[in-house]
């Protein structure tokens, strides 16, 4: 299993809003400070804003901010902005067999989702 690079993106956008939740974070604001081109900050923003981890404001003295509080933000959540599911093996997808291996690959599943689910965006800033 690799992260995508939009969900590493993603949650260092967030981390950064996190950090800066006081007042709007213009989006070259964040290009700049997270590194990223703006057509990336601007895919990775609007699958955020979609999902309701991030919301914009429009005009002037628009920009953005978190969506909840940082720490009802998982890494799951930002996880599941790009990807359907988590899912380590195709054959746990297939119900390939009860063994062992099957066995052992389901254990570490279900080790992952919780170590991401029980992860905030909190938590990851400090």
């Amino acid at each position: 299993m690799q992260l995508r690079v939009y969900t590493e993106y993603a949650t260092q956008i967030l981390q950064y809003l996190n950090t800066h939740n006081t007042e709007l974070q213009s989006g070259a604001q964040i290009v700049e400070a997270v590194g990223i081109t703006y057509p990336n900050f601007m895919a990775v923003a609007n699958r955020l804003r979609q999902k309701g981890l991030i919301v914009s404001v429009q005009g002037r003295h628009g920009g953005f901010k978190l969506g909840r509080p940082a720490a009802k933000i998982s890494f799951y959540d930002i996880f599941l902005c790009f990807d359907e599911e988590l899912c380590v093996s195709q054959s746990l997808k297939a119900d390939h067999g009860d063994g062992g291996m099957a066995q052992f690959l389901q254990s570490l599943q279900n080790g992952i989702l919780t170590e991401m689910s029980s992860r905030t965006v909190a938590d990851l800033a400090s």
